[in-house]
């Protein structure tokens, strides 16, 4: 497991190159560009996600027909709705999506209960939802980036201050905050006092000293906000969680560098990066799917009018 300043320092030991000539803020955009790469053709359980909507409420000023598609989302699984009123099953599958112009032609077959298609920004969906509905959508999504790190907000913090434990949307975590200096200075260089050591356990030394971001990120608790676990001071929340960096380095390391020889211009190091990383995609990519054919027999239902 990598923090993101090992990321860095790792794509910076194989490039063998000096900081000169290949700075930490350049091999930052690397790594952003090697994650954007991997997000395209890797399809793994780890970029799942289940986004459950709010309950519908129906308002009269707008077509109760739309979801608003996640931010992150890169592919869909599945579109499902919860309902009463099913006979055989509480959710209702939407098995068939279609393309925009067939979803709105007047004479489309429509036969199948459930379709949907997508427009600009939303998922369209036939039938009209009804109030109460409670639709779920599984997919792939785009992980936070490298260095990503959990906000300093009320929802992060101790459950025993008023910065109450809450993981809304997957985006909190208990205990988010790590580093708390008397200035934004200090903390920046890595100059920190520990505060309720078994709240926030040191990840290491200088962890953040590699993101040229970082002041953007540090909150500062000031007496009118301050609680006994979060005392007056600079705070910097805890490296938020993220599979490829943790899980599958490599991934990382070789998109990183194809990408830092290519800058350098130097193009059979950048072609032997780039066919290494895309042969650990290849391999994950195997590897789920070889997961998904065992353990019991594994069965399609395909819809035809042909058959």
């Amino acid at each position: 497991m990598a923090t993101y300043t090992e990321m860095v320092d790792m794509v910076s030991d194989w490039s063998n190159r000096d900081t000169s000539v290949l700075s930490y803020s350049t091999i930052k955009t690397m790594i952003n560009f090697a994650a954007d790469n991997a997000y395209r053709t890797l399809r793994v359980p780890a970029l799942e996600f289940l986004k459950t909507y709010d309950a519908i409420v129906i308002d009269s000023t707008i077509t109760n027909n739309r979801l608003a598609i996640p931010s992150d989302a890169i592919e869909f699984i599945q579109l499902r709705k919860q309902t009463a009123d099913h006979v055989y099953s509480d959710y209702d599958i939407y098995a068939s999506k279609l393309d925009i112009k067939s979803f709105y032609q007047d004479w489309m077959d429509t036969d199948q209960r459930y379709f949907y298609t997508r427009e600009q920004n939303d998922l369209v969906v036939f039938p009209d939802q009804k109030a109460g509905e409670i639709y779920e959508l599984l997919y792939y999504r785009r992980l936070p980036e490298a260095n990503a790190r959990y906000s300093v907000v009320s929802g992060n913090g101790h459950s025993a201050s008023n910065f109450v434990d809450h993981k809304s949307d997957n985006t909190f975590q208990q205990n988010a905050y790590l580093w708390k200096g008397s200035t934004k200075v200090n903390l920046m260089n890595g100059i920190k006092v520990a505060t309720n050591d078994g709240s926030y356990p040191a990840e290491g030394p200088n962890v953040f000293t590699r993101d040229p971001a970082l002041e953007d990120q540090i909150f500062e608790v000031t007496s009118s906000n301050n609680t006994t676990a979060l005392p007056t001071g600079f705070y910097l929340g805890k490296l938020a969680a993220n599979w490829l960096r943790d899980s599958n380095e490599k991934v990382m390391l070789y998109g990183a560098l194809a990408e830092a020889f290519t800058y350098l211009n130097e193009p059979s190091q950048a072609q032997a990066y780039i066919a290494k990383f895309n042969q650990e995609i290849e391999s994950l990519n195997d590897e789920n799917d070889s997961r998904n054919w065992s353990g019991g027999t594994v069965s399609t239902h395909f819809d035809s009018h042909l058959i």
